[in-house]
């Protein structure tokens, strides 16, 4: 119990310690933009989006800094590809005037009016109407701490949660066998070494301490596999598209919506 409490722990400490990074990170692209290195702003944003532990927020915080610096070199080109970007993820996003120039808001509101007008029309299939989804990866920043904590404790807990059933049972089958297994190694091997301790004269010494040697080693696999096994399944919520479909009947239609996440 003390080792997966230790090994949760350093887990956590690793997660919170790759925020703070990437915080500094986005700092240091804010002061790379006040000194005019609007280069070295669009490079450094580029890398910093690709971060698994970037959120909504921390993202759009790097695309407007990046927008602003592509502007500032009047790369207009460039300008409208991030701008699309962050309309392909947050289609209702608007920047603010109140600490945004007023040509770039102009700017930005021109592409979304764009946007808008090239967005797929509903398409009708044997009576239903279909909008057709986007879909994204989930990343571990985005998720509540509750079900971050209840993945890395029970794998498979998280992808039930998240609505992911399938794979929430595959986990969860595997969670089973590993703490039973462990379980049952665990107890044994108390067994195993009570029977070692306290065997009389004349007893096996040699199969005595085989036994419990062996069980030992084997409940101590089994706790590194339960901690590769938490780690996979993290991996694996992070890398899972989640979507959400819904009917809804609409004029003796049947409408199909499907719902993302950012």
């Amino acid at each position: 119990m003390m080792k997966k409490l230790l090994f949760i722990s350093i887990l956590m400490i690793t997660v919170h310690g790759f925020a703070q990074n990437l915080q500094k990170e986005i700092n240091s692209l804010e002061q790379d933009f006040k000194s005019f290195k609007y280069h070295q702003v669009l490079q450094k944003g580029s890398f910093l989006l690709a971060d698994t532990y970037a959120s909504s927020e921390d993202s759009l915080k790097i695309y407007k800094f990046m927008l602003s610096s592509a502007y500032a070199l009047d790369d207009s080109v460039q300008s409208k590809n991030i701008i699309l970007d962050v309309l392909n993820h947050h289609p209702d996003f608007a920047l603010s005037p109140k600490n945004t120039s007023p040509k770039i808001v102009e700017f930005f509101n021109v592409i979304k009016k764009e946007h808008s007008k090239t967005q797929p029309a509903t398409a009708s299939v044997d009576s239903a109407v279909i909008t057709f989804p986007t879909i994204r990866t989930t990343q571990l920043s985005q998720l509540s701490a509750p079900v971050l904590l209840s993945g890395i404790v029970l794998p498979g807990s998280a992808h039930l949660l998240s609505g992911q059933k399938q794979k929430g049972y595959i986990f969860s089958a595997g969670t089973v066998a590993l703490v039973s297994g462990l379980i049952y190694y665990s107890l044994k091997t108390d067994s195993d070494r009570q029977s070692y301790m306290e065997g009389r004269s004349g007893a096996n010494f040699n199969n005595l301490y085989s036994a419990y040697n062996t069980s030992y080693k084997t409940r101590n696999v089994l706790a590194v596999l339960y901690g590769l096994w938490s780690l996979y399944g993290l991996y694996d919520l992070q890398q899972t598209h989640i979507v959400l479909p819904t009917i809804q009947p609409q004029n003796e239609k049947v409408s199909l919506y499907y719902q993302y996440r950012w």
